[in-house]
Order: C-alpha cells, then structure tokens, then sequence
C-alpha cells in the first residue's frame, strides 16, 4: 500500500508540475505578445519622424505635408498613435493627397523602417486648355479634362497654355478623355513652329466647330488668321504658309485677314480690302469684291 500511494504521489506531482509548466509558459508567452504590442504601438519605436517628398515641381511641399501630418495625427480609439508606420493606410494617404491637389496624377508612398515615410509624387502634366459652353478645363498629357480651370496654377498664371475654344458648346466631362495625344501635340506645337520658323507670334487662343473636328482655327499676334487641318502635317502646312507670305502676300501682309491651309492641295487667302483689278474708268467707282486667291500647293513644291 505505501508503494502504491508513492505512485500516487508522484504522479500528482507530476500532473501539478504540468499544470505549472503551462501557467508560466502562457505567462511567458503573453508577456511577450504584450512585450511585442508594447513596442510595436505605445513605445514610439514606429512612429514617424521622418517624411521624404520627391517629384515635386509646381505643389508646394509645406501643403502637401499639411495633409499629410493631417491624415497621420490623432489616435485610434483614443489610445493608439495614428502615425505609427504599421498602421499608415498607404491607399487612405494617396486618395486623400490626390483628392486634396488636382494636379497629382499619381502617389507611390514607401514605409522605411522604423520611422520613415517616403513619398513620390507625380504631378499632371498639362497640356491644354479646354472651354466649352462657357466651361473652361484642364487637359493633360493623355487628352483627359481632370479638372475646371485653376488660376492659381503657374501654367495658367503665367499663360503658357493654349486655349481651344469648343464652338459647338459640347458638354465636357471631368474625367473624360475628350482628345488624342496626336490632337494636343499637334495644337502645342503651332505657336512654337509659326514663330521659330517664320517669326510669327500666335495667340494663344483657338477655335474649333467641334472637339472631334481637325479644323483649327488661330490668330495671330499682327491681327489675321490661320485655319489648320489637324489631319495635314504641322510641317507641310507651316511650308506653305511661309511660300504664301513670302511669293503672294509680300508688304500687303498688313491687309491681311486670313490664310486657309486646310485643303490637301491649296491654299486660300483672303485681304481686307480685296485685291486690285484692272477695270476700266467707267468701273473705278464700282466696288469691288473681296477675292479669294487660290494658290496650288503641288505647283510650288
């Protein structure tokens, strides 16, 4: 019998040295999960000390981490740090900054432990001003109106951008892709050619009948027009437009009211007061009408 209640006794304090194990292994095992939130939430370890801005061209960087420091401060149930790293929503942050400045097309936000935030941005590209039915928009690079007209932006400000004006008053859409990226570099490069080419100034501003129409219509700075046709070669136009100044127009430039480069093959251009005709004494008091004169673009070439 005593054998058997040593047994006994051993076994349970076998079974009590288990029971004990497993108290101080999930006593060890919970002070280091807390041990690990400790650190990772309420210590500091993570929270962010740091934050890098690249990309940036025309935004002003004290803004862009007005809203950031915004979106990160506060808590999380009124006890945990919104700007620790781990909890920084990267999705939340970049919708917040692109909702906040029409001109970020893109965020990439990077976490650098432990306390870093790096973020690039990429700033829309403008390519265009739009107005339609008394509308006026921004245009970027891809032909998409991203936003109405802002005229704190230094591309605005500082006019740089030209201006087609939608005749047939279409609705626009922001948000909409309402050109091609062959239309905006065409339109872009009008002024910059004319000029470079044969140092003639063109207003910034444009008309079309309709955004969908290669018919472009532009004024330039001595007070005359040029159509274009999107659909002709920029280059093959400005060609021809410098043949006429040059071989037709000469000094009457100034009675100048407009040069049609839209057709294939001709061009057309009209003076102010007509051009002179022979008549005879009996005619000299007739009026004359203003003429048209055609011009073969293949007999020049």
């Amino acid at each position: 019998m005593a054998t058997k209640r040593k047994i006994i006794s051993i076994h349970e304090k076998k079974k009590q040295g288990l029971a004990w194990g497993r108290f101080f292994y999930w006593i060890a095992l919970l002070s280091f999960i807390g041990a690990i939130i400790y650190s990772l939430f309420f210590a500091g370890f993570l929270s962010v000390n740091q934050i890098k801005i690249t990309g940036l061209s025309q935004l002003d960087e004290k803004n862009i981490l007005n809203v950031i420091n915004l979106e990160i401060g506060g808590k999380y149930l009124m006890l945990i740090e919104k700007n620790n790293l781990i909890l920084i929503n990267s999705s939340s942050m970049e919708n917040s900054l692109k909702k906040k400045f029409i001109k970020i097309e893109s965020v990439k936000m990077t976490k650098k432990f432990p306390s870093t935030l790096l973020i690039n941005i990429k700033e829309r590209e403008s390519s265009l001003i739009a107005c339609s039915n008394e509308e006026c928009y921004l245009i970027d690079w891809r032909g998409m109106a991203y936003s109405k007209l802002d005229y704190s932006l230094p591309e605005v400000s500082e006019n740089r951008l030209a201006i087609l004006r939608d005749l047939s008053n279409k609705a626009v859409n922001v948000g909409e892709v309402i050109f091609t990226v062959n239309y905006l570099e065409y339109i872009s490069k009008i002024g910059e050619k004319i000029k470079s080419e044969i140092d003639i100034e063109m207003e910034k501003g444009y008309e079309t009948p309709s955004r969908v129409s290669a018919d472009i219509r532009g004024t330039t700075k001595e007070g005359w027009r040029i159509f274009f046709n999107g659909n002709i070669s920029l280059q093959k136009e400005i060609d021809m437009l410098r043949i006429v100044l040059g071989e037709k127009i000469g000094d009457k430039r100034q009675d100048l009211e407009y040069i049609d480069l839209r057709s294939e093959n001709k061009v057309y251009y009209k003076l102010k007061q007509g051009m002179q005709e022979e008549v005879n004494k009996e005619e000299e008091n007739v009026e004359k009408p203003a003429e048209e004169k055609k011009i073969d673009k293949k007999k020049k070439k």
